[in-house]
């Protein structure tokens, strides 16, 4: 933050899987990038593949709805949250952000900007998904919610 000169942003160093791990606070805007099971990196790490089973990417999706559902507190009103990962496994992805919306109806999913990528899976075109074979970059996804 300093380095990037910015004066209106805060570090809170804390446990986003634990209800309360943040200071009473609402922003304008939260970053959500929660631990993954990296499938969108295996171009460049292709070990990666081999450690990958069905029991890690539940894992690592319900992790990331924990953290999601905890940070959605912090959002102030027509705030928004950014919800990426280095994944393409649509668990971790579309299926998190569709429990998080059938939970929260007040959130909708809209476009980011800039767009990038190529649009969600399972109804999602306003969530962009970028792929190694076709973007030359990891793979990501990006969801954008925001509170009305």
């Amino acid at each position: 933050m300093a380095r990037m000169g910015a004066e209106n942003a805060v570090s809170v160093l804390g446990d986003a899987r634990r209800p309360g791990a943040f200071p009473d606070v609402e922003a304008d805007l939260v970053l959500v990038d929660p631990p993954c099971t990296g499938t969108g990196t295996f171009n460049r790490v292709p070990s990666g593949k081999w450690r990958l089973t069905r029991r890690s990417i539940d894992r690592m999706a319900s992790i990331q709805r924990r953290i999601l559902e905890n940070c959605a507190g912090h959002v102030g009103e027509d705030g928004s949250i950014v919800y990426c990962t280095c994944s393409i496994t649509k668990e971790e992805n579309e299926m998190v952000i569709r429990e998080f919306l059938r939970v929260h109806s007040g959130f909708e999913l809209t476009e980011a900007e800039p767009r990038l990528g190529m649009p969600g899976l399972m109804g999602q075109a306003e969530a962009q998904r970028l792929y190694p074979h076709i973007h030359e970059c990891n793979g990501f996804y990006v969801a954008k919610l925001v509170r009305s």
